[in-house]
């Protein structure tokens, strides 16, 4: 789902001037850094019952459910009714709290306290990992039965890589590029609007290629580690790199440039005479106040640079655990708990992404949120608790990885992984295969004996280790 974004030159969710100028507006204008390029904005500075704020209100309605829960509702004599119920409940009120507290970001559309709950749902994620860091492989799996008693379970294993013929010359119910039609499945309107989606946060069209192709990269990596990474060639260029994430990044791009082209005119409801105008007015709330063109510049200085080149890698990090948690964790990737996960990210990752360019073309503007420290008030910001819940997730992973290896008595050598797994494929390449013309055995040489295969084994690692 794509993030509805906005400005930092946004007024704020509670403090607005009623009146502004076209002059003082070209005024802004000129005090943004060069690299920040916002689109023009006229506001009438109207604000309504909507925009303000209601923490009695809210408090109000917590004791009205506190009081009745204390005093009225009938109790359950059963822990893990009340035990789930309770842990609802306190998640509930923190984001009440945050969503009326918290200090604005950058994003007010379509309501700065939906913002504000996304922090709050970020938090709730990130202590939940903090949680799940500290048990043990089998614990944090059977953990994910309280969300489904049917989670817990070892998942199948499935490589797309069986048969990477991309035209099969014999006779086939599905036509001869069955193989293709095979490996479109409903995670390529995924990989579509997933790269629409990062293109609009991202906002640069040859860093979301390189992205794209370095992630590629990555499953030919750790395609020893992730059975499904293990993709034909055409699979892993073709169908993902060109045509799906290539599509959605081209879609993304031109949702930008009409982005970039708008002028955003605001008018209060009230000040519109037909319903029409005012359902037109309503359904505009769902779009961005402004917009922010990006220009990266990563070759300009050595510190952008450098910030350009830890972006993509906190960008590819975020892009493997989706991959990594189900793994370890035992998640089928149609489940509701990684696409609520998805969801969650998107707009996290589109204030971050925001807040960080911001950083980076203007460190001293105090309308930036990003300090790049852990803590900083009682609520960390948005770029931090991002960081933060991106290693929290790594580390869980690292950790249930070696767990797994431990129990499962794998080797934690990496290097020793790959040899074996290189003379395997060898061995069974090797295999006789039984020509469909003639029903001859053909092969290339003798199959390897075991006492061949370490003698191999051993031969690659002293010449290695020798280097």
């Amino acid at each position: 789902m794509p993030a509805h974004t906005s400005d930092l030159q946004t007024p704020s969710a509670y403090e607005q001037e009623e009146e502004s100028t076209e002059s003082e507006e070209d005024s802004q204008r000129d005090e943004v850094p060069h690299s920040v390029k916002v689109t023009r904005v006229i506001d009438d500075g109207t604000q309504s019952f909507f925009w303000r704020t209601h923490s009695v209100t809210v408090l109000i309605c917590m004791l009205a459910v506190f009081l009745y829960v204390a005093l009225i509702e009938e109790p359950k004599n059963d822990i893990n009714y009340n035990t789930k119920r309770g842990i609802l409940a306190c998640i509930v009120a923190f984001c009440l709290f945050g969503m009326t507290q918290a200090k604005d970001g950058p994003f007010t559309r379509p309501h700065p306290a939906f913002w504000r709950l996304v922090l709050c749902l970020s938090v709730v994620y990130e202590l939940a990992l903090v949680y799940m860091l500290f048990q043990s492989l089998d614990d944090a799996r059977q953990l994910m039965k309280h969300f489904d008693p049917e989670l817990g379970e070892p998942l199948p294993e499935r490589s797309y890589a069986e048969d990477c013929r991309f035209y099969d010359p014999e006779p086939h119910q599905d036509g001869h590029f069955h193989n293709f039609w095979e490996k479109c499945d409903v995670f390529i309107w995924g990989h579509l609007f997933g790269w629409w989606a990062k293109m609009l946060m991202v906002r640069d069209y040859w860093l979301c290629n390189v992205i794209s192709i370095l992630f590629e990269v990555l499953e030919y990596t750790l395609e020893h580690q992730l059975p499904n990474f293990a993709e034909c060639w055409w699979d892993h260029w073709l169908l993902d790199a060109v045509i799906c994430n290539g599509l959605g990044i081209w879609l993304g791009m031109k949702t930008l440039n009409y982005l970039n082209a708008s002028t955003y005119h605001w008018r209060g409801l009230w000040s519109i005479n037909t319903y029409s105008g005012k359902l037109k007015r309503m359904m505009m709330q769902f779009t961005p106040y402004s917009w922010t063109e990006f220009e990266w510049h990563p070759t300009e200085s050595l510190n952008r640079w450098i910030f350009v080149i830890l972006l993509v890698c906190f960008f590819l990090v975020a892009e493997l655990n989706c991959f990594y948690l189900k793994f370890v964790l035992w998640i089928p990737p149609p489940h509701y708990v990684n696409f609520t996960r998805l969801v969650l990210l998107v707009p996290v990752g589109a204030v971050a992404i925001r807040e960080a360019y911001q950083y980076l073309n203007d460190p001293a503007d105090g309308s930036s949120h990003v300090r790049y420290r852990l803590l900083d008030h009682f609520l960390p910001d948005t770029p931090d608790l991002d960081n933060l819940v991106l290693f929290r997730e790594t580390l869980s992973e690292i950790q249930k990885e070696a767990d797994d290896a431990s129990q499962s008595g794998a080797s934690p050598d990496i290097f020793q992984q790959d040899i074996q797994k290189y003379i395997l494929q060898a061995d069974k390449n090797n295999e006789p295969r039984r020509s469909h013309e003639t029903g001859d055995d053909h092969k290339k040489i003798r199959p390897t004996t075991d006492d061949d295969k370490r003698q191999i084994f051993n031969q690659i690692k002293e010449q290695t280790l020798e280097r």
